[in-house]
């Protein structure tokens, strides 16, 4: 099954659940997201040099991740959000694509690195899940 049939059938549920008045507010505010792809860092633009603790407590150097092969960074709220762990175990079927291309893959949350943890076990993740509490890679990027 495709992740957009998966976020399809899981909003349709979540929207009989809540209802639309409470779905047409969550829909409005994504709308406003969506206008901070006009001032985010664009492809080619320097990426911010951070350190960020992983899921099992070590520091990682983002530019030394990307040394060496392109990085693929993705964001998610946390392991509480349905949506975001159909993106992540999503991303972890697509894995061994990622990798035949040459690139790497991350995935960045606002949890602490016990949680992240917790989310990478969870969902069987093969990729490092990095912990930014304070927001700062968000920040730097200008998606936040």
């Amino acid at each position: 099954m495709s992740l957009q049939t998966e976020l399809d059938a899981f909003k349709a549920a979540w929207t009989s659940r809540v209802g639309a008045d409470i779905a047409g507010l969550v829909e409005t505010d994504n709308a406003a997201l969506q206008a901070l792809a006009d001032r985010a860092v664009k492809q080619g633009d320097p990426f911010p040099a951070l350190a960020l603790p992983n899921h099992k407590g070590d520091v990682t150097d983002l530019a030394a991740l990307m040394a060496d092969r392109p990085l693929i960074v993705t964001f998610y709220r946390g392991g509480w959000c349905p949506y975001c762990n159909l993106e992540l175990r999503a991303y972890q079927a697509l894995l061994p694509e990622i990798a035949a291309l040459g690139a790497r893959l991350v995935a960045v949350s606002p949890e602490t690195p016990d949680n992240t943890l917790s989310t990478a076990e969870k969902n069987a993740l093969g990729f490092e899940v990095l912990s930014d509490t304070e927001g700062r890679l968000a920040d730097a990027l200008w998606i936040r």
